[in-house]
């Protein structure tokens, strides 16, 4: 696979709200210190204004139905960050339950609480549907371009009012009365589809660059894993003699290696631990079972979470070297994700976390790779027990069979990767930042627009005649 010098510049340059458009030619005051000056045809004025009915709630009802031939039953949870709708989690609502909140096209949902200030248009593809209790309906008349008001609602302006106005309580909370007092800056309606017609064609621009990028990053991943799956089993000698391992999912490893179970490495034990309620801002390094899933990748190299010292006696002390394992997760491909304690220094760990204190000679990174590889984690897989939630534990983990290679080769093997991991990473850290760059262009060109900073009537006329 060919991969780029630099992925994070060509094509992904960043993209100003207003450098190369022109503005208005006159502007007024809004009234509105969070919004400044709109174009001088332009309104400001209140969502409540702008929608034929109350905003309303929707349906205070459990969402333990999948019946396909039901009304589809959204929640914030379902909505994409993108404005879509997620396909891996869908709920229905009996058509009875549903009716009050059955949705039409051009509605526009809110969250109010959770992820405050997400939206997402309704449009009949989706299927019939109704929508949940923590979200908001509007519905809008017949001058006031629903697409043009889920614009404004990406816009830094729009971001900018829900920081003034969620209710900050266990959770943060925007009502429908506040929702309802929103002020929009309003062009008229056929400005509003010019608008769009702009907004739609240079999105798609950039969503289609990042989107490319973000299959670039993909295929780091893949190859940053296939990279480790060889090293740890096949060595870095492509003419070393090669014998049968004896397990099916291993294959073949170089002549010299030998097969071991983790029960011939060390000893297991499972860790104790408090509650998240002792975490701390600062304090001792604590590895909790979660934060292997989503900070430690093979190696646990800098803590997240901390607890006071009066608390670090009801945890377990790790040292550097230890192997530590979670010991749940939601699936099957996730169960009993490990990292290496590769802190040398006091730090200790939480419950749900099985920990392998090795009692051979072995190389600390070496052993990282090893444990956490594809060929392990298909043996994770497999032990795994469990219907909603997976366990696992040491007890079945002893019997997990890593490759080794001499001392020396496993250094060998871990400088290696650990250099060539650190390109990849390297590489994958530049295209984020590229991303991150494209997301606030598309979000700065969105607020120019919505706004009335540019004029883009004209750009729209002319990409449509």
């Amino acid at each position: 696979m060919h991969l780029p010098e630099n992925p994070g510049a060509s094509p992904l340059q960043p993209i100003s709200g207003k450098e190369g458009y022109a503005p208005y030619s006159d502007y007024k005051d809004s009234g509105i210190e969070w919004l400044g000056e709109i174009p001088a045809h332009w309104e400001a004025k209140r969502l409540k204004k702008l929608v034929t009915e109350p905003l309303k709630y929707g349906a205070n009802e459990p969402a333990n139905c999948s019946d396909p031939n039901f009304p589809r039953y959204i929640r914030i949870t379902d909505i994409h960050e993108n404005g879509m709708l997620k396909d891996d989690s869908f709920r229905s609502i009996p058509p009875h339950l549903a009716q009050p909140y059955l949705l039409v096209t051009g509605d526009l949902l809110f969250a109010r609480s959770g992820s405050i200030g997400k939206t997402f248009q309704y449009h009949p593809s989706w299927g019939e549907a109704a929508y949940a209790g923590y979200l908001i309906r509007a519905r809008f008349g017949q001058n006031s371009e629903p697409s043009f008001m889920e614009y404004f609602t990406q816009s830094h302006a729009y971001n900018g009012w829900l920081l003034g106005n969620c209710i900050q309580t266990t959770i943060q909370n925007v009502s429908a009365e506040r929702y309802a007092n929103l002020q929009i800056p309003v062009p008229p309606h056929s400005e509003q589809l010019a608008i769009v017609t702009f907004l739609d064609r240079e999105t798609e621009k950039i969503d289609t660059l990042i989107e490319k990028q973000e299959q670039l990053i993909d295929l780091l991943k893949e190859r940053r894993i296939a990279l480790i799956s060889h090293a740890v089993t096949k060595g870095l000698n492509p003419d070393v003699p090669m014998k049968d391992s004896g397990i099916e999912w291993l294959g073949e490893i170089p002549a010299h290696w030998e097969v071991k179970q983790l029960g011939q490495i060390g000893t297991f034990r499972k860790c104790n631990g408090g509650t998240k309620e002792d975490e701390s801002p600062e304090g001792i390094p604590c590895v909790r079972y979660g934060d292997i899933y989503t900070h430690h990748d093979f190696f646990v190299r800098q803590c997240c979470s901390y607890i006071s010292p009066e608390s670090a006696i009801n945890y377990t002390p790790i040292q550097y070297g230890d192997i530590l394992f979670a010991g749940s997760g939601e699936t099957l491909d996730e169960i009993a994700k490990s990292a290496v304690n590769l802190i040398d220094a006091e730090v200790y760990c939480g419950g749900d976390v099985i920990l392998l204190r090795a009692s051979i000679e072995r190389d600390t990174h070496f052993m990282g790779y090893a444990v956490g590889a594809p060929q392990a984690a298909y043996q994770k897989a497999l032990m795994g027990r469990g219907i909603t939630v997976m366990h696992i534990y040491g007890s079945q983990l002893k019997h997990l069979s890593v490759a080794l290679p001499p001392i020396e080769e496993q250094q060998a093997i871990a400088v290696f990767l650990e250099r060539e991991t650190a390109k990849i990473d390297t590489l994958i850290s530049k295209i984020h930042q590229a991303i991150e760059l494209q997301k606030e262009s598309r979000s700065a060109l969105i607020t120019a627009a919505v706004t009335g900073k540019i004029d883009v009537r004209q750009e729209s006329i002319s990409t449509t005649a």
